[in-house]
């Protein structure tokens, strides 16, 4: 706690320099967002994602808090404690990662969904740690027969689009 206790003062001595020193709590923010380009950068043409699970991590990999991104895709992590931290996410059913943009105090890559080595400092709120996704795409076509079989004997024609049309 903040106590100093048994000095000893001696008769005419003046104690100085019996300081105490506080730390501010910090925070973490980001957004889970829906891209289409290979930049992480959001697409407006999708909301950002609700309800995504985020982790915080100590120093030691240990999941210390968890949190959803809430109704605008946002996530906070408040009143930490200085320090050093990870967040992951838990990659949200139906999207594809598409990486993460590590924020305004720094950090580094830990892998798919983490983002490692994050310092929270006294009073330091940290923004912009956000995560990208990348939704499904769709592929359709058909398979057709385009003719009779084609019978060939001995060499292969070096152009066997010429006989026949791709029309369906």
């Amino acid at each position: 706690g903040d106590m100093i206790s048994q000095v000893t003062l001696e008769f005419g001595t003046d104690a100085v320099e019996y300081n105490f020193g506080e730390l501010l709590p910090g925070s973490i923010r980001g957004t889970v967002h829906v891209t289409t380009t290979p930049d992480c950068e959001p697409d407006p043409n999708y909301p950002n994602l609700v309800g995504v699970t985020i982790e915080l991590l100590n120093e030691q990999g240990s999941v210390i808090a968890t949190t959803q991104t809430d109704a605008d895709g946002n996530y906070a992590f408040e009143n930490l404690r200085p320090g050093v931290y990870s967040v992951r996410q838990i990659q949200p059913l139906d999207y594809f990662d598409g990486g993460y943009h590590v924020g305004s105090g720094g950090g580094e890559s830990a892998g798919p969904n983490r983002m490692a080595s994050i310092f929270v400092g006294s009073g330091n709120h940290l923004v912009h740690y956000d995560f990208c996704e990348v939704p499904p795409a769709d592929l359709s076509g058909y398979v057709f027969i385009d003719g009779a079989p084609i019978l060939v004997t001995g060499a292969i024609p070096a152009d066997l689009s010429a006989l026949r049309d791709g029309q369906r």
